[in-house]
C-alpha cells in the first residue's frame, strides 16, 4: 500500500470544537502532514 493511500485513511475529529482558530490551525497542521478527512462532531 502506497504511503498516499495510507494517508487517504486517516480522519482527524474535532468534538465539539468551540472556537474557529482551533478548527484552522487544525486544518493548517493536516495539510502539511498530507491528511485530507477532517471531521466536527458537535460543533459549537
Amino acid at each position: 500500500m502506497h504511503e498516499y493511500e495510507r494517508l487517504r485513511n486517516i480522519r482527524v475529529v474535532l468534538c465539539e470544537p468551540s472556537h474557529p482558530g482551533n478548527i484552522g490551525a487544525a486544518a493548517r497542521a493536516m495539510k502539511t502532514m498530507g491528511l485530507e478527512r477532517l471531521v466536527l462532531v458537535s460543533p459549537r
